[in-house]
């Protein structure tokens, strides 16, 4: 009943498996963090971002990935601002794109499940999987930029 009041929104975006293979030389957010005497460009800051995102897609539950994203935004405010990364033209990652898409998703799951006298472990799934697919969704358009 939902899908006839919301328009589709999104969904799973294929995943180019040699474009995720491409990140595990890649060093991660806390890395770049620790090279305080280099320069760090935008690609490499991407680059880490995708890293980070494919990590937290890979987690199994709920707490984690919310735990994983909180401390995803947190390492990626503190490369940026250490790096005095001025960003006129939004070319740096930001999880502002992400938590936009986001919204619809949990609403969208919120509704599913409400009707239903379902079980709490049945609406933890459903937000996973929303948290999931904004995630997949974010890592697609962050790739397609450095390729």
């Amino acid at each position: 009943m939902a899908g006839d009041f919301f328009p589709y929104q999104g969904g799973r975006v294929q995943t180019n498996q040699s474009i995720l293979n491409q990140f595990s030389n890649t060093p991660d957010l806390e890395d770049l963090l620790a090279r305080k005497s280099k320069t760090i460009s935008i690609q490499e800051i991407i680059e880490s971002y995708c890293l980070e995102l494919r990590k937290i897609l890979e987690l199994a539950y709920l707490e984690q990935v919310i735990h994983g994203l909180l401390q995803l935004e947190s390492k990626l405010t503190a490369v940026i601002d250490e790096n005095e990364i001025i960003d006129h033209d939004d070319l740096a990652p930001s999880l502002s794109a992400l938590y936009q898409r986001l919204t619809p998703l949990f609403l969208r799951s919120m509704l599913e499940t409400m009707p239903e006298e379902n079980e709490v472990e049945d609406i933890r799934k459903g937000w996973l999987e929303g948290l999931r697919i904004a995630i997949e969704e974010e890592l697609y358009i962050w790739q397609e930029k450095i390729n």
